[in-house]
């Protein structure tokens, strides 16, 4: 569950506030440069999919084509079925029963993943890496005497953590960061484990700063009081930190998703430009809200236990202690960015038809529909809400869920005809 919360933590596009609707974002030139459909297979009788991979440096790396067969008509209306967390994942190991009911009764599927953002996924930069030893010649420790003590020197940028390591197999390391004065500014014993020492420091300003390598002088289990070192400094990457200024500043999800959407409509002609729905469970749902209420293709929406107030979630104890823990609540802008991609924010644009599915008892997104439904439906005649009892964020939307919103949506295309 926690890996789950991390990913929904994230679930965030950038709107600006008051933006016009979109109608593509790729220009001809880029899309006729992205590949052509490949081969399908058939995940089942009557279903083709197709597998396309746009690249390295495409934000949305996979796309997955469903299409019936057979289709009845010449033109095939489709659905743009939106991830459930951003976090990079294979659509190839994804339950292709998250898709297959839209096709069994007529509708192609657009399936899509996102790739974090180019955000790398290894450790910081390595800014010193010494091997040292620990000898008889060297001074004293001013701390403790009877160790001896070696000082390296760091240039390190202020206010930029960093994570100093100290290991040893010999000595129970000991570490000390002082300012050119001496003073010191943090000490650690065993934080690393394996009686070996780790800071994560963020120096007040730029400098140079001294680095004292010593050992703990009474431990049993190590008594040794010379030998070999390795010392490391690091900056700390803040993966969660990256990952959501690479969303503030790129629109995250939504630019994604339309690229997708751009792709599909190049490159498979028997999908139908005039019958585009959105669909999307939990961050899926969020973005088919989102999405809707900024591109005028979409001709109806459904969001399974999909977020709509963003503002509410963001505050609440679900989520602050992430934020603080990964220093995103003091980033420049967050508040801003959240009350501004948040669907309560767009409501008013939202002028497709909307089945909104939930769970009362769904705590990981609950909170904001009443007042969002009240505010949709000020602007948005066409709007249905379906509330089941208990189940919690998954199993409704599976059981209930989705076979009620495939109904909804041949409704749609019956009206439509």
């Amino acid at each position: 569950m926690r890996r789950y919360v991390a990913s929904l933590a994230l679930m965030v596009l950038f709107v600006a506030p008051g933006a016009s609707q979109t109608n593509s974002k790729d220009d001809p030139a880029k899309l006729s440069a992205l590949p052509a459909l490949p081969e399908p297979t058939r995940p089942e009788k009557g279903a083709l999919l197709y597998r396309v991979n746009l690249g390295k440096e495409k934000p949305c790396r996979q796309v997955r084509v469903y299409l019936p067969e057979k289709p009845a008509r010449d033109k095939v209306p489709f659905v743009l079925v939106s991830p459930t967390a951003t976090a990079a994942r294979d659509l190839d190991g994804t339950d292709p029963e998250e898709y297959l009911p839209y096709v069994r009764v007529g509708f192609g599927v657009v399936a899509y993943t996102f790739d974090d953002w180019g955000v790398p996924k290894t450790e910081g930069k390595q800014l010193l890496k010494v091997a040292g030893k620990l000898t008889e010649d060297d001074p004293r420790d001013g701390t403790f005497p009877k160790s001896p003590r070696r000082i390296h020197t760091a240039k390190l940028e202020g206010g930029k953590r960093v994570q100093i390591d100290l290991t040893s197999k010999d000595v129970d390391a000991y570490l000390r960061v002082e300012d050119e004065t001496g003073k010191v500014l943090a000490a650690d014993d065993d934080s690393g484990g394996d009686f070996n020492s780790r800071l994560v420091f963020a120096p007040a300003k730029k400098g140079t700063y001294r680095l004292v390598v010593t050992c703990y002088p009474n431990n049993p289990d190590r008594p040794r009081l010379t030998g070999a070192y390795v010392l490391t400094v690091a900056e700390v990457f803040n993966v969660e930190l990256a990952r959501m200024r690479a969303c503030m500043k790129d629109e995250e999800g939504l630019g994604t998703a339309l690229q997708a959407l751009d792709y599909a409509l190049a490159k498979v002609p028997i999908l139908d430009a005039s019958r585009i729905y959105a669909a999307g469970h939990s961050n899926g749902g969020f973005l088919s809200l989102l999405a809707a209420s900024r591109d005028q293709r979409f001709k109806g929406c459904i969001s399974y236990n999909g977020v709509v107030d963003l503002d509410r979630l963001y505050r609440s104890w679900f989520r602050l202690p992430y934020l603080y823990a990964h220093d995103i609540v003091d980033e420049p802008g967050f508040w801003d960015f959240v009350h501004n991609v948040s669907p309560m924010t767009h409501v008013g644009s939202l002028r497709c038809p909307v089945y909104l599915f939930h769970a009362k008892d769904d705590w990981i997104v609950s909170g904001g529909l009443t007042k969002y439904i009240e505010e949709l439906k000020k602007t948005n005649k066409n709007v249905t809400l379906d509330i089941v009892e208990k189940g919690g964020h998954v199993q409704p939307m599976v059981r209930e869920g989705r076979p009620r919103a495939i109904r909804w949506l041949q409704k749609l295309e019956a009206d439509h005809e």
